[in-house]
């Protein structure tokens, strides 16, 4: 759907305000840690609800840490949606050595990236654009360890999500 066009004096509608205008935010209210596990799990906090017939810009900050040396045990990720969506996205992050990387995906694929040490907190920033055909439903991040490991991957109290509306 492209974005509607309004003339001067028209009084927008709250269905209109709120489709257009209100960008959705998700922030993740705890930080959650996970050991010994590399299946990936929603996460509670970081989920937005899209529209059916929308195209939505999609940013998200993960702030996460983890093993590192021989218990490196990295952060994997993915996202899920509407069974009728699609996706293009990239993330970038820093890795164990302090190397700027970057990866690319799309909806069926599954990035790891590198923790630090624990304590050490690494940023993922990742953007994405996001159709969405004729199913309404949840954009979710799933995540897990990379590398199974006794020692804690964790994702941080103040990592967010975000969807605006631009199609």
């Amino acid at each position: 759907m492209p974005f509607p066009t309004w003339v001067p004096g028209q009084v927008l509608n709250a269905s209109d305000v709120d489709q257009w205008f209100i960008e959705l935010v998700a922030v993740k209210s705890s930080t959650q840690a996970i050991a010994n596990n590399t299946t990936l799990a929603n996460d509670a906090d970081l989920v937005v609800a899209v529209v059916s017939s929308a195209v939505y810009k999609i940013e998200a900050n993960l702030i996460y840490d983890g093993g590192t040396g021989g218990s490196e045990t990295d952060f994997k990720f993915r996202f899920t949606m509407p069974a009728s969506a699609t996706v293009a996205y990239g993330v970038l992050y820093f890795d164990a050595g302090g190397a700027a990387k970057d990866q690319a995906g799309t909806a069926a694929d599954t990035l790891t990236i590198s923790t630090g040490g624990v304590g050490v907190p690494k940023l993922g920033l990742f953007k994405a654009l996001l159709t969405v055909a004729g199913t309404a439903g949840n954009f979710q991040l799933q995540w897990a360890q990379g590398t199974s490991g006794g020692t804690n991957t964790r994702l941080y109290q103040g990592s967010y999500l975000t969807a605006r509306r631009v199609g």
